[in-house]
């Protein structure tokens, strides 16, 4: 197939091997000439040797002649011999004279030709080594016309390609000028987007000062209301001392004594609630040998032998009537349960951790490795009812979660490195709180102030987080890989579990600063620490140990003040790694303490009971309370206590969140 060629490349091809040619045959062109002029010159001289030879002949034959004349003068006229001899002589030395300048031009002659063909010969070598070159030249050439044939198809396909090329352009072209419009376009549209952004953020703004506003009266709400709460406390003792010290006075108004005192306001209260019955008979009081002596009447003994009870007795039982009217239950009726009211399949794989609301919340919320976190209602769980809500999100495992302070907000830590924040009211997601390097293992939040949060993950980082405006308040970093956390009741003091088994304290204010160091330090456990619960005392903090053991730390000795054990009693393993995992919790009353074993079962020790009570070295006597069923129980990974002692909340590996109900209660 013929393709044509532009005539410059053509023409440019065509010099270059003429240049070429011209440089390759340039050198041979003057040693073929001076070999050609010595072939010339030696035929030359041996045209000249042949006349040279055929002038000599002529010479002999012309002596011959002259000989032979001679022989005939000497013969015919001898008289003339001797002066024809003289002539014939010398015209013979002549002729000699003149063979020898021949011979010497004939040897001089074939010098020049023996030296012509040494000259022919190197010519002759000369000349093969340029035939060999030339070939070699020949070669190249056809090697370059080779490249030449080749660079003429890169030629041509570069040709089609860059008419391609030029299509292509012109289409980009095309698009460009599509794209410059539908920019002008955009742009167009974009500024009425920001002019609407702006007008929407300056509307959010004016929400948010307002929400502002609403949070700061919802905290001096707050303040007010924890003030109320305190001296309603108040109030409740005094009215529970005024009514034990009227009650063991033996004075009342149904008593016949002259000189009884007139019921107080807190006395006449209690009676008017109770049907006009005596505060004695409410209480179950009785009355003294001392106060039957002064002239009390047999109307002030409610039943039984008189002074079997004595001040101690009566005082407790006062306590216990104070107790009912305050709504709670004296702990020497709670009874724990033999199984749970209600279990529900919350999460389809292992539950990771699970949590109340307080002070006074009725919510629970659960959390596992299918990414969600379930919401319970405890005054609906036992209707049957399922979750009132499940929070989504998060990508991966959901390792622990916690209520806000104020109840009003859910905050969860995930293997996803991440932490969210869900608003209760809506059920929607107010802030992703990023920042750890690694899986996030443990949140705690501030007693007393909603807007802060704590949390610990396996970048060896310790983060304070500002929940209303969603960012890190202050990050600092672990020496020790830290498990679990936990803050104190009043907020100030923030205590860290670690993988060595070892608990740290940190003072809250001084983090917010940024000081990185540890208050305290103390060798808790032999092996890691995986779970930290400050009890309502605000004096102890309740510990867990993969070492099949409890602990309960003196905040301010650092110091353990009982340890507690149970002879089947092993943590519970979560994930293919085997990490141990068991959250403990302790009742509001700090009368039980619960904790979940590998045998499915929920253990709760008695901390009224005397610690020498049972067997030998194990804290205390423990129960153990497990779910009727027949298959193999999972073992049970947390726990938690409702904010009134009501209920126990427990989860197991297999997803199940059971519902426990104290007796009494």
């Amino acid at each position: 197939m013929n393709v044509a060629v532009d005539a410059c490349i053509c023409n440019a091809v065509a010099s270059q091997l003429s240049d070429l040619y011209s440089l390759q045959t340039a050198p041979f062109l003057a040693i073929v000439y001076d070999y050609e002029q010595s072939i010339q010159r030696s035929r030359e001289l041996q045209v000249r040797l042949s006349q040279l030879d055929k002038e000599g002949a002529e010479l002999r034959d012309e002596n011959a002649q002259l000989h032979s004349r001679l022989a005939g003068l000497q013969e015919a006229n001898a008289a003339d011999w001797q002066a024809q001899a003289k002539v014939a002589q010398a015209q013979v030395s002549h002729l000699e004279r003149e063979v020898a300048g021949l011979y010497r031009d004939k040897a001089r002659i074939l010098e020049e030709v023996v030296s012509l063909t040494s000259h022919a010969t190197a010519a002759k070598e000369e000349a093969e080594r340029l035939g060999l070159e030339l070939e070699q030249a020949r070669l190249q050439v056809s090697k370059q016309r080779e490249m030449l044939a080749s660079t003429e198809a890169e030629l041509a396909s570069e040709r089609t390609a860059r008419e391609a090329a030029s299509g292509e352009l012109q289409a980009s072209f095309d698009t460009r000028e599509a794209a410059l419009v539908e920019a002008e376009h955009l742009r167009t549209e974009n500024a009425s987007l920001v002019r609407r952004l702006m007008q929407t953020k300056e509307r959010e703004i004016d929400r948010m000062n307002e929400i502002n506003k609403q949070h700061e009266q919802m905290l001096e709400q707050a303040a007010v209301l924890r003030k109320e709460a305190a001296a309603d406390r108040e109030m409740a003792t005094l009215l529970k001392q005024r009514a034990i010290s009227e009650a063991a006075g033996g004075c009342t108004a149904e008593g016949g004594d002259a000189g009884a005192r007139p019921l107080s306001g807190a006395a006449l209260g209690l009676k008017a609630a109770f049907g006009g019955r005596s505060l004695r008979d409410v209480l179950g009081l009785q009355g003294s040998s001392q106060s039957r002596g002064r002239g009390g009447s047999a109307g002030c003994v409610t039943g039984g032998a008189g002074g079997a009870g004595g001040a101690g007795g009566q005082q407790a039982g006062a306590a216990a009537g104070i107790e009912q009217l305050l709504g709670r239950a004296p702990e020497a009726q709670l009874t724990l349960p033999e199984a749970p009211y209600r279990t529900v399949a919350a999460h389809k794989g292992a539950c990771c951790s699970v949590a109340t609301q307080a002070p006074a919340g009725h919510l629970a919320a659960s959390c596992g490795t299918d990414h969600v976190v379930q919401m319970w209602d405890m005054h609906l769980v036992g209707t049957g009812s399922g979750p009132s809500n499940t929070l989504r999100g998060m990508t991966a495992a959901v390792n622990d979660v916690a209520f806000t302070s104020d109840g009003v907000h859910v905050i969860a830590a995930g293997t996803d490195k991440s932490l969210y924040l869900w608003d209760l009211s809506t059920g929607q997601t107010r802030h992703i709180l990023t920042g750890h390097g690694g899986p996030v293992g443990s949140v705690a939040v501030h007693p007393t102030d909603p807007r802060l949060a704590m949390s610990c993950g396996e970048d060896r980082a310790l983060k304070l987080w500002d929940l209303s405006r969603g960012f890190c308040a202050r990050s600092i970093p672990c020496t020790k890989m830290p498990n679990v956390l936990a803050c104190s009741r009043e907020g100030s003091v923030l205590a860290t579990g670690h993988l060595d088994g070892s608990v740290c304290l940190w003072d809250v204010r001084q983090c917010q600063k940024g000081d990185s160091a540890p208050i305290a330090k103390c060798q808790v456990h032999a092996q890691l620490v995986t779970s930290l619960v400050a009890t309502y005392s605000d004096g102890l903090l309740l510990t867990a140990s993969k070492d099949n053991s409890l602990a309960l730390l003196d905040f301010r000795t650092m110091s353990t003040v009982r340890q507690l054990r149970a002879p089947t009693f092993t943590t519970g393993t979560v994930g293919s790694l085997g990490k141990g995992r068991c959250k403990a919790a302790a009742s509001p009353t700090e009368k039980y303490v619960a904790a979940g074993g590998d045998d499915g079962g929920l253990y709760v020790w008695d901390l009224h009971q005397d610690p020498a009570a049972g067997q030998k070295g194990m804290g205390g006597p423990c129960t153990i309370l497990r779910q009727k069923i027949q298959k193999r129980a999972e073992p049970v990974i947390a726990a938690s206590w409702s904010a009134d002692g009501a209920t126990v909340i427990s989860a197991d590996k297999a997803g199940i969140v059971s519902f426990w109900s104290l007796a009494g209660l």
